[in-house]
């Protein structure tokens, strides 16, 4: 798959998912694998439109996706637990990651080494947080405000197959992500002195 058809395709769930009311932010990555999404993501634009825009087909949709969803999800934390990191990332991550969020984490900076954690901006890496709801427990995940905080390793690990897949897709990001603050600033209204060795991902624009 094209990076191009990768982006339309994790847009278009995104939208799907909005649209049938599904608001939980691993939504994207579960109903990806549903197969009544599936074949609406095979079809062209204007039937998706057509689909999502009309209550009665919109409606049969939302109906048919119910237990499709509980059934994926399941098997995503199946798959979670015998499956190697990188390959579920793969499988069940990237197909929704927007060219959007993939540029912001190609230019978003490496944590360092006093970094013990990470806290990830969900408004600006939503297909991240959804996938760190899956793959890791609640008890080894906090929210700060609109941020999900984890251990560093998971962070790295996302950020790390994302370069990898750049460089598969020859891609080249121009500059660094330029935001409110830098990864060692905490969000406004956090005491860096209550979350230490934090590395804060705010995401915002490129340079």
């Amino acid at each position: 798959m094209t990076p191009q058809q990768r982006d339309r395709q994790a847009r278009a769930v995104t939208a799907i998912a909005r649209a049938c009311g599904f608001g939980q932010a691993v939504a994207p990555l579960i109903l990806r694998r549903v197969p009544d999404v599936d074949k609406l993501l095979r079809s062209d634009d204007a039937t998706l439109r057509r689909v999502l825009g009309d209550p009665a087909l919109r409606g049969k949709l939302r109906a048919g996706l119910a237990d499709g969803f509980r059934e994926h999800w399941k098997q995503a934390t199946l798959e979670r637990i015998r499956s190697d990191h990188e390959d579920w990332l793969r499988a069940w991550w990237l197909p929704v990651l927007t060219a959007t969020e993939f540029d912001r984490l190609l230019r978003t900076p490496t944590p360092r080494g006093d970094h013990r954690r990470v806290g990830i901006a969900r408004p600006a890496y939503p297909a991240t947080a959804g996938a760190v709801e899956i793959t890791v427990e609640t008890t080894h995940r906090s929210e700060v405000g609109p941020y999900l905080l984890v251990e560093r390793r998971i962070a790295a690990a996302v950020l790390d197959l994302a370069h990898e897949v750049a460089r598969e897709d020859d891609l080249d990001p121009s500059g660094p992500v330029v935001g409110a603050d830098t990864i060692d600033d905490p969000p406004p209204g956090v005491d860096h002195r209550e979350y230490p060795h934090v590395a804060w991902w705010h995401g915002g624009r490129p340079a």
